[in-house]
């Protein structure tokens, strides 16, 4: 089985400097475009390369400043597993980046001051544990066996 992660995509001009991908898009509180599709176009590519592995999406997801924007980039990027399942690729597994957000709310307090806008954390949970949108989301997937439209 071959494992891999997917959080953003990059553009790579002609003397080696990297951009946010697609360019027309707002990027993210990290600095990246959430680009669910691109989670498609690897799964794929890496299927086709390797044929004789079954695949395990090992890590999905990144912070959204709006929780609802996280739990609709989850919501696609559960949505082109499950076509690609239906495609015939062998994944066995897609586990989101981080369960829980790793910083607790006063040190999230001191990375939005040292920041130019606060970052939140990429966790289903947040650091009290707290089940947010996408959380939700993930349950209902694994309770009805299918992903919304």
């Amino acid at each position: 089985m071959l494992g891999l992660t997917y959080r953003h995509a990059l553009a790579v001009r002609g003397d080696g400097a990297l951009f946010p991908y697609p360019q027309n898009t707002v990027t993210g509180p990290d600095g990246h475009v959430p680009w669910a599709e691109g989670l498609g176009l690897a799964l794929h590519h890496v299927a086709e390369s390797l044929p004789e592995h079954g695949l395990l999406v090992a890590g999905y997801g990144r912070a959204f400043d709006d929780p609802a924007d996280q739990a609709e980039h989850l919501r696609d990027g559960l949505a082109i597993a499950e076509e690609a399942v239906d495609g015939g690729i062998d994944l066995r597994g897609f586990w989101w980046e981080t369960p829980i957000d790793p910083l607790a709310p006063a040190e999230v307090a001191a990375t939005a001051r040292r920041a130019a806008h606060p970052v939140p954390g990429p966790g289903l949970f947040d650091a009290d544990r707290r089940a947010k949108p996408a959380a939700e989301l993930l349950a209902r997937v694994a309770d009805e066996r299918t992903v919304p439209g």
